[in-house]
């Protein structure tokens, strides 16, 4: 079981490299997935809570935060 610091490589180009415990993604960390989509922050049970991800399409860079306001209605 991961507990501590740690880094996962899967066979299909997905690594992370953060925070683990109880063999979770927890604590800081950050995800690659194998699109180049990065996310960077901080995750609570294998789920990005805070932070950054990361898309790239033909050198045009795109920003999502997780902490955005909800739209009022």
């Amino acid at each position: 079981m991961r507990n501590g610091f740690g880094v996962s490589e899967r066979s299909n180009g997905m690594k992370y490299e953060g925070e683990w415990l109880n063999n979770k993604r927890h604590g800081y960390g950050c995800t690659v997935f194998p699109d180049s989509t990065k996310e960077e922050g901080k995750y609570k049970n294998n789920v990005l809570v805070r932070g950054i991800r990361k898309q790239t399409f033909l050198f045009i860079t795109f920003y999502f935060s997780t902490n955005c306001p909800k739209p009022s209605m």
